[in-house]
């Protein structure tokens, strides 16, 4: 894609292309976020001079405020690509689930590793033009070179926030620290783990409890109408940004959390200083590639996944390895295509299966729960 496409598109160059040398190529990318990110980096692994275009008009993205689940391609790519080598992730080593009154109804082994988007971003921006911040050293070999979305479901949206370990009562300090947690019930789930502190702190109290609570609303309803319009009375279709929720709307929801959500559930959403809500959406193209592979759609581009899957950051790290692959001649375009797409179907269907279960259906978790309270 041309500088002129993109910019009808809004987009603004990101990164500053180096003068190509004669057997590099000129890649042109739209959207400087992690998808993006994760490709740029393979590609100047393989030589290639990259312009990242970004609509936003900062020279760097700011903290989404949201977490992310480190999947197997997530950290595979981690190893092969970043040259920082340094830790990504909290690990969570027990799942459980709680009833309303807070007590564990069951618990099960399961490893699962946890961090956030600003400290992916920063260690991709180490690793592709050298960014420097309090996240990550720049590698020694990196030298700076700066100078249409379809909703699938809006039934339900994702509150979602982070408190300091520090500042989080016992109770959620017991129930979430190391912790994978949930909580189910009619048309709502809520579910919380660790994740890395400012500047991608691992150190146990300087890291941030995460939270994220799924509640149902009639699409055509008020409340989901009203929650997404925010503090200056702009309404937004997807995300209400983070420091933008009316102080009302804020209010209403925390005494609504202390209503049905077990205490240490409720303890973390009343302590959140700045929530934000994201209405569910999930959408996917039907091609990943065009005009004879010149213009290739990789992570969110391709395939937005419902954020119960946890899996928009592993789709771009599989992506874009599979890119690196094909760019070098290991695989053909065809392939390439074949892969990506058949991880992005499986991911989109398996996020409206869970979704569905998960608000509409019978979670098999809300059943022990009726169980312990009778």
């Amino acid at each position: 894609m041309n500088a002129a496409i993109a910019s009808r598109l809004g987009a603004v160059p990101l990164v500053v292309p180096l003068v190509a040398e004669a057997n590099s190529c000129l890649t042109s990318q739209v959207g400087g976020s992690l998808g993006g990110l994760f490709a740029a980096v393979v590609l100047k692994r393989l030589g290639h001079n990259v312009r990242i275009f970004e609509r936003n008009p900062t020279p760097l993205l700011h903290n989404q405020g949201a977490r992310v689940v480190v999947g197997g391609d997530t950290q595979a790519f981690f190893n092969r690509f970043d040259a920082t080598k340094r830790p990504i992730a909290v690990t969570s080593n027990l799942r459980q689930y709680l009833d309303k009154e807070g007590r564990q109804v069951h618990e099960e082994g399961m490893a699962q590793k946890m961090t956030s988007w600003d400290l992916l971003y920063y260690l991709l921006r180490a690793n592709f033009d050298g960014v420097k911040s309090d996240y990550c050293k720049v590698p020694e070999s990196i030298e700076g070179e700066r100078p249409r979305r379809w909703p699938a479901d809006r039934s339900y949206e994702a509150w979602r926030g982070t408190v300091p370990e520090s500042e989080a009562t016992a109770a959620a300090q017991k129930a979430f620290v190391e912790t994978f947690t949930f909580f189910h019930a009619p048309g709502t789930q809520i579910l919380s783990y660790v994740i890395p502190g400012e500047n991608g702190s691992l150190e146990p109290g300087k890291r941030l409890i995460n939270w994220v609570w799924y509640c149902n609303y009639p699409e055509d309803s008020n409340e989901f109408k009203e929650f997404l319009i925010d503090s200056d009375g702009k309404h937004h279709h997807i995300t209400l940004p983070i420091g933008k929720m009316r102080k009302e709307i804020l209010e209403g929801q925390r005494e609504y959390a202390r209503k049905i959500l077990p205490p240490q559930f409720a303890d973390i959403v009343c302590d959140t200083k700045q929530p934000f809500i994201q209405a569910i959406t999930d959408v996917i193209s039907s091609q990943n590639s065009f005009f004879d592979g010149k213009l290739l759609l990789i992570g969110d581009v391709l395939a937005g996944f419902r954020p119960h899957t946890a899996a928009s950051t592993s789709q771009a790290a599989f992506d874009a390895p599979k890119l690196y692959e094909m760019m070098g001649g290991k695989i053909s375009l065809k392939q390439w295509e074949e892969e990506t797409m058949e991880y992005a179907r499986q991911m989109q269907k398996k996020g409206v299966s869970m979704g569905q279960r998960s608000q509409f259906g019978d979670h098999p978790l809300a059943q022990m729960q009726d169980m312990a309270r009778s």
